[in-house]
């Protein structure tokens, strides 16, 4: 079953197909984040076999870790995708505004990809590599799958 939307809705959507005695997986779509569907949803094994985006949660680069653990210090609860994403836009966008020295919109979203490779990497919890011409972040590709009540990280092949 395809579902998605904002994780808390998602959560009970999953939660009532399972009460109606649907057995199948679940293809989550990028808004809804596995786990945070799972905690609505009643746990884990409510999700079993589903697939989606990699929760920050299990994310396992070195600074989505730092991130985390940073993040849980000064809010004490999980960070999500868009708070990891956002910290690292931000600083993208604050880099290429110090190398070029500029406040012109193109000229700054022309040195972003730059900004990437050049800021900390302690700022880039998801190893965001450039910007497509579009705006989209490039990283490498996995998924979330829910294997034996945990959620891991896969190639996409």
């Amino acid at each position: 079953m395809f579902v998605g939307g904002a994780s808390e809705p998602t959560g009970l959507v999953v939660q009532q197909a399972r009460q109606m005695g649907f057995q199948g997986g679940f293809i989550v779509m990028d808004q809804a984040k596995i786990d945070e569907v799972a905690q609505v949803a009643g746990g884990l094994d409510m999700v079993e076999g589903a697939i989606g985006v990699v929760p920050l949660s299990v994310y396992d680069t070195p600074a989505a870790k730092d991130f985390i653990k940073r993040y849980k210090a000064e809010y004490d609860k999980m960070p999500g995708s868009e708070a990891a994403y956002n910290y690292l836009a931000l600083h993208a966008l604050v880099e290429a505004m110090d190398a070029t020295e500029s406040t012109d919109p193109k000229t700054i979203r022309a040195a972003i990809g730059d900004a990437l490779k050049n800021m900390d990497t302690r700022k880039n919890p998801y190893e965001v590599t450039e910007v497509t011409e579009n705006g989209g972040f490039v990283t490498e590709t996995t998924l979330a799958v829910v294997k034996d009540g945990e959620i891991v990280r896969e190639e996409i092949k």
